[in-house]
């Protein structure tokens, strides 16, 4: 008998310490939303994300007595229903470290807003959203610290390993940083006036597997130069925040010695457009995420819709079809509320 992988996930153990009653998740209907993130910001690989406005998982949830009936189903999205998506999983595994999996009856909803298999965290945009749904119907009251942790629980099923940057500043909201030392996650500033232009080639990423493979291309290790040429470009990246030095920051995330020369083969054009990029004033380029998007920064919302409408077409005129949106960080995360 093949094994769930998510009961496997090691933070699930957080709830087994939770106490549940009857009457802590007699609240009727939970609703969560969640927001899209764009990981790593270049020189961050595994280690900074910032959450996006613009693209919203939202997902519903009621609970009541029963005989373990677990009812998932999509109401808008392209994406998988049942077992095979995140959203069941997560669920499952929550319901089940808190022993109650066979003793409750569970209805719940996605409607799927952050485009699948984009670089944009949407896998961690469901996570979040169903633990915070279920945290609230269940009453565990969990910190964000284990919120964020259990929604990592998510990025394993789907990647095949534990990362956290999409799932904490998707519940977070703003630029997160992960201490992997201590496995705790601290909120940075976000920079002041920075337009973000997301290039989306459409239907190159819509393998299941995406961000593992992607994972897999990365190089076990690195080169001492270019670590120490790393461990630079993140420290400028973090001071550009607290200093909001725009210049700084957009330098930085266009710095990466990690992830984007070895996951760039994959994104068609993507030497041709990062020059594009720079040569209509953007002040920083890099990958989103696992890709297949890039993210352009400028500093005007009107030139950062002129390099949009510019890359896309550069991709379309190369039988790529793509779309572009511009949008700014999020300082809000994850937002729940309770209907009788």
């Amino acid at each position: 008998m093949q094994r769930n992988p998510l009961v496997l996930c090691e933070h699930f153990e957080l709830l087994k310490s939770k106490s549940i009653s009857f009457e802590q998740y007699k609240v009727g209907r939970v609703t969560a939303m969640s927001p899209a993130s764009i990981a790593n910001l270049g020189a961050g690989f595994d280690v900074l994300g910032m959450a996006i406005k613009g693209f919203l998982d939202k997902v519903e949830v009621e609970i009541e007595e029963g005989k373990g009936f677990l009812d998932f189903r999509v109401i808008e999205g392209e994406v998988p229903s049942g077992e095979k998506n995140v959203v069941y999983r997560i669920a499952d595994g929550i319901l089940r470290a808190c022993g109650v999996r066979n003793e409750l009856d569970v209805k719940i909803r996605l409607w799927k807003g952050v485009p699948t298999s984009m670089g944009l965290g949407s896998s961690a945009a469901s996570s979040v959203a169903i633990t915070a749904a279920i945290d609230q119907a269940l009453g565990l009251n969990l910190n964000p610290k284990e919120a964020v942790l259990i929604s990592a629980c998510g990025e394993k099923f789907v990647a095949g390993s534990l990362h956290y940057d999409n799932v904490s500043a998707s519940y977070l909201g703003g630029i997160v940083l992960t201490d992997h030392t201590n496995l705790s996650f601290i909120k940075l500033p976000i920079p002041k006036h920075v337009f973000f232009t997301i290039v989306m080639p459409v239907g190159l990423g819509a393998k299941e597997d995406k961000t593992m493979a992607a994972r897999k291309a990365l190089p076990k290790y690195l080169e001492l130069e270019k670590a120490v040429k790393q461990g630079s470009a993140l420290g400028k990246l973090v001071a550009s925040l607290f200093l909001n030095d725009r210049a700084m920051f957009s330098e930085s995330v266009s710095t990466d010695y990690m992830a984007e020369p070895y996951r760039k083969n994959a994104i068609p054009m993507y030497d041709i457009l990062k020059r594009e990029a720079f040569s209509m004033g953007a002040l920083g380029f890099n990958i989103s995420g696992a890709g297949p998007s890039v993210f352009a920064v400028s500093i005007e919302k009107e030139k950062a819709e002129e390099i949009g409408k510019s890359l896309s077409d550069i991709l379309e005129q190369n039988s790529v079809p793509a779309k572009y949106l511009v949008v700014e960080p999020s300082e809000l995360g994850v937002t729940t509320e309770k209907k009788a």
